[in-house]
């Protein structure tokens, strides 16, 4: 389940999803926010998920969040 708060929503979010026992890690993507207000659940196959760049291991972290500070940087100058 996420909540995202309502001023945090378009930060970038580093959204992790545990496996179905709750016990460990199952997958990590990173969205570039999250369009939602209120609690929502989310799954491996939720759209949210899917749009998201998926991240093998936590190594990718960094690299996944450069490109997409320069996505959002991009856009913001086409304005």
């Amino acid at each position: 389940m996420v909540e995202p708060y309502i001023k945090e929503n378009r930060w970038i979010t580093l959204l992790a999803l545990l496996n179905s026992n709750n016990t460990k890690f199952e997958k990590f993507v990173l969205l570039s926010g999250i369009p939602f207000r209120g609690k929502i659940t989310v799954g491996l196959k939720d759209g949210l998920v899917k749009s998201g760049s998926k991240l093998t291991d936590l190594r990718r972290f960094l690299n996944v969040l450069d490109e997409m500070r320069i996505r959002r940087r991009t856009k913001i100058r086409a304005i």
